[in-house]
């Protein structure tokens, strides 16, 4: 557990460094480095759910559990993957396990993989 001086300290510490990053970095990469620096400032400030996997809105339980939770995007309890972030659903790994259910109402073969 982190004390509220050393939780200061890192906030103040990723700010510094969001600053320098900002000013040599191109957009998308302070984007993505932002959002990293997102998800730790949130596990200092609560260690507990950064346990537990966040399943993004719009995504089904079964997708979750049969499509998320082995991506290889899935990094760290949380979706990495910016298209499934943009657009929940619509990342390949889903469109292709959609796809493939017995029920999806495609035929095998006649979509692209």
């Amino acid at each position: 557990m982190f004390t509220d001086q050393e939780k200061k300290i890192a906030a103040d510490a990723f700010n510094v460094y969001m600053q320098v990053v900002n000013s040599n970095a191109p957009a998308s990469q302070v984007r993505a480095i932002a959002e990293i620096a997102k998800s730790v400032m949130q596990k200092i400030a609560n260690p507990d759910a950064s346990e537990k996997p966040q399943k993004l809105p719009g995504i089904t339980e079964d997708q979750f559990e049969n499509v998320c939770m082995t991506c290889e995007s899935f990094k760290g309890g949380r979706c990495s993957d910016s298209v499934a972030i943009k657009f929940p659903g619509k990342c390949d790994p889903i469109l292709k396990y959609e796809r493939n259910k017995p029920d999806s109402g495609f035929t095998k073969g006649s979509s692209e993989e």
